[in-house]
């Protein structure tokens, strides 16, 4: 039931599933073929969801793991297990098992322009989520990245870097200590909450796009949006889509291919 609702309910987890494996679904709780499966195998009636990742040949990809019950336990699997076999990681899949397996933490900055602050920082690896508002009158952007793969500090120094901070706020004291290094005094305590910008204002360059009626999760939003927003030759926005998503995103017309 939890697999179900978990990892098989996640669309871009489906399709790699269809697309980048062979899925086989072993009942625990069945005679004939299904029971045969289990004995090769050695594993019990009745046990958790087990999920295995083998080779053309039978042979193990990855170590066997009981007890997957979320995405963010499945995801980065896949991720590993591709790898295992040499096979090319789509940036689309590598994407959602980050965002999938992140336990975010939160970042505030202040600066002049949250249209162009969103689209620096959304393209930044481990960044999943980006929203665009005000603290007082001043325009902000709140950043939820991911620690695991990549620190406040070099939050803070892709921040200072692109000049998208104008006033650091701090949740704790380990942010303070390491925005007060980098930023002197603009790094100030306590995360203020943050208003939230108009409709039109958030994701802008995307939701200028065709590509915005693209479903998409936070951390492809903020990708696609930042590769949107530089443009002139850079970045190709469609790289971040899964196949499924960039044929829909053909039926849009010119310009989302």
């Amino acid at each position: 039931m939890g697999f179900g609702t978990g990892p098989l309910n996640h669309p871009l987890l489906v399709e790699a599933i269809e697309e980048q494996f062979v899925p086989v679904l072993v009942f625990n709780n069945k005679e004939g073929a299904d029971a045969a499966l289990l004995k090769r195998f050695a594993e019990r009636a009745w046990n958790n969801p087990v999920v295995r990742f083998l080779d053309g040949r039978g042979a193990e990809l990855l170590p066997r793991k009981d007890g997957v019950w979320t995405g963010g336990e499945l995801a980065p699997r896949m991720v590993a297990a591709l790898k295992a076999a040499k096979r090319e990681v789509p940036a689309w899949l590598e994407l959602a098992a980050s965002e999938l397996a992140a336990a975010p933490k939160r970042a505030l900055f202040s600066m002049y322009c949250f249209w162009e602050g969103e689209a620096k920082f959304g393209a930044l690896d481990g960044v999943v989520a980006t929203r665009p508002g005000f603290v007082g009158e001043d325009e902000a952007v709140e950043v939820l990245y991911d620690p695991a793969t990549v620190s406040f500090e070099k939050v803070v120094e892709a921040a200072l870097s692109i000049k998208c901070a104008g006033t650091i706020y701090c949740a704790d004291g380990e942010q303070l200590a390491v925005a007060a290094r980098m930023a002197g005094e603009r790094a100030k305590e306590g995360s203020p909450p943050l208003r939230d910008a108009p409709a039109a204002d958030c994701k802008h360059a995307l939701r200028a796009s065709p590509l915005w009626l693209v479903p998409m999760t936070p951390a492809q939003q903020c990708r696609v949006n930042a590769a949107l927003y530089d443009g002139k030759g850079g970045e190709e926005p469609t790289r971040w889509l899964s196949p499924r998503q960039r044929e829909f995103a053909a039926i849009l017309g010119p310009g989302c291919q």
